[in-house]
């Protein structure tokens, strides 16, 4: 066998142990995300140093966390008891409510000059299908938010709630003082503390891609 060969043969190997690691690890969070063991909850109503102390709950590991939100009220408001929307089609309500969604997502003063991920709307339209008139808004206790992943997951979520730096993050807190902070917001994590090392951080990166496609989460760099 020649070297190149050899090569070839180490790398077919390596290939379908890659995937067979991606595919049991991705399995694995998603069972982890939905163990209460694995959970947080609060609003951006709540004080923050309160907040913070629920995340002093979370590993300082790494692993990948998913936010997610209980958006049920937020759409029964903007249609209920208004006999516009009574006859409107679907696809009208729909766009009206992604509309609603951005305004919601951005309508803080803090957002002018502040880096955080926006809204996607083909995400959006995972969760509001017209054809088999499934509508997760309506019929999901949660629906993926945000999804991403860290060497230090404790730190990285608590970022996405409160930071004043440049830091790509969701920054939370600058919606404290709009219709959001009534918004009740879950904090799923699945901490991987075997895959910490650089060359095995590749995975955690794998099972996110994996997951996004699965999970559709509304907001976020990708």
């Amino acid at each position: 066998m020649t070297n190149n060969q050899n090569i070839d043969k180490q790398l077919e190997k390596f290939d379908t142990t890659l995937d067979y690691l991606v595919e049991a690890f991705t399995t694995e969070a998603q069972n982890n995300f939905t163990n209460k063991e694995n959970q947080i909850t609060f609003s951006m109503s709540d004080k923050l140093d309160d907040i913070q102390k629920k995340t002093y709950a979370l590993p300082d590991t790494v692993g990948l966390y998913l936010f997610e939100v209980d958006l049920r009220k937020f759409y029964k408001n903007q249609f209920e008891s208004n006999q516009v929307w009574e006859k409107s089609k679907e696809s009208a309500i729909r766009e009206h409510f992604f509309y609603r969604l951005e305004v919601l997502w951005s309508e803080s003063d803090e957002r002018a000059n502040s880096t955080f991920p926006k809204l996607i709307k083909k995400r959006l339209l995972k969760h509001y299908n017209l054809k088999s008139k499934t509508n997760d808004f309506i019929n999901m206790d949660w629906v993926p938010l945000y999804l991403g992943i860290n060497n230090n997951i404790q730190k990285r979520v608590f970022q996405h709630i409160k930071c004043d730096s440049s830091t790509f993050s969701m920054k939370l807190s600058q919606l404290s003082a709009t219709d959001f902070k009534e918004i009740p917001i879950r904090v799923s994590i699945s901490a991987f503390p075997k895959l910490g090392s650089k060359s095995r951080y590749m995975i955690v990166e794998e099972i996110e891609k994996k997951l996004r496609d699965k999970l559709h989460p509304l907001v976020g760099k990708q």
